[in-house]
């Protein structure tokens, strides 16, 4: 009987121990690794929701270019003015030029103030045979950094802009406005989004309405110092792309401009905007 109880005593050990070991083994087992979450940043975000509105348009040529160069290579009508320089309107240093745009009645004119400290958008007015004292834009507020490269269209009312903002693609990014004649105020800009603008600089949108051409300049997918200037077919009001007849991949295509000829849904009017553009380069020129 005493052999017994000691087996049974050692069985019951055993067992406690077993379980102890068991419950040991278990609270030291490694958690499970959680998946890791990348958080999206403030602009792809915005490009996801901008990315469904991207706008339907023609491209018919792009040229890359130095970025210095680039105003040579929009041959605008004498109906869309002209590009001129800080320096060559109101004298000054080259090496702080600014690109100034000048209307088709030679008496009003758009640019970026040269103080690189704080820099605006200013306009000026000729007087006699000279400028006015240039004076900044109103509606143009603080939170765009350095703003550059307006371009009014014909209408005297339609300004396009870049700059840089919080609330942008990344880089410089084309924005619009819109000018109430009453209070000589401008509405607030609004970004033009794609596929016009992207994660990179983006500097110039202007249009030839007389052409029915415009020009977009961007630096995406080029080396430094170079930039890619599209000439494209500008429509009387937006269109948008239909999202629900895309692909995303389609859609993502567009908005990156990863191929000019995506953008040739109308083969005759392709044609015909190719020739137009030939012939109005040729006269440019």
């Amino acid at each position: 009987m005493g052999k017994r109880v000691i087996l049974v005593l050692l069985f019951i050990a055993f067992v406690g121990n077993a379980a102890a070991q068991s419950r040991k083994k278990k609270t030291v087992q490694k958690p499970k690794a959680k998946p890791i979450v990348v958080e999206k940043t403030p602009q792809e975000r915005l490009f996801e929701e901008m990315l469904s509105a991207t706008a339907q348009i023609l491209i018919i040529d792009s040229m890359v270019i130095d970025k210095h160069d680039f105003l040579r290579a929009i041959p605008l009508h004498s109906d869309a003015g002209y590009f001129s320089s800080y320096s060559a309107c109101f004298g000054g240093k080259a090496d702080i030029d600014k690109p100034v745009h000048v209307n088709s009645f030679e008496d009003r004119c758009y640019f970026a103030s040269p103080d690189t400290s704080k820099q605006e958008l200013c306009s000026a007015f000729r007087v006699g045979g000279n400028w006015s004292e240039p004076q900044p834009l109103n509606g143009i507020d603080t939170s765009f950094k350095n703003p550059d490269y307006p371009f009014m269209m014909a209408d005297g009312i339609t300004l396009y802009f870049a700059a840089v903002s919080d609330d942008g693609l990344g880089g410089y990014d084309i924005y619009n406005t819109l000018l109430d004649t009453e209070s000589n105020r401008f509405y607030k800009p609004q970004n033009i989004g794609l596929p016009f603008n992207s994660a990179a600089n983006d500097y110039l949108y202007a249009i030839s309405e007389t052409d029915t051409l415009g020009w977009f300049v961007t630096d995406r997918n080029q080396p430094e110092e170079k930039v890619c200037v599209y000439t494209f077919v500008p429509t009387p009001s937006r269109r948008n792309y239909n999202s629900s007849e895309l692909s995303q991949e389609q859609l993502l295509r567009l908005a990156n401009i990863a191929s000019i000829a995506d953008t040739w849904t109308d083969e005759k009017q392709s044609e015909k905007a190719i020739i137009d553009s030939i012939l109005q380069v040729s006269v440019a020129a």
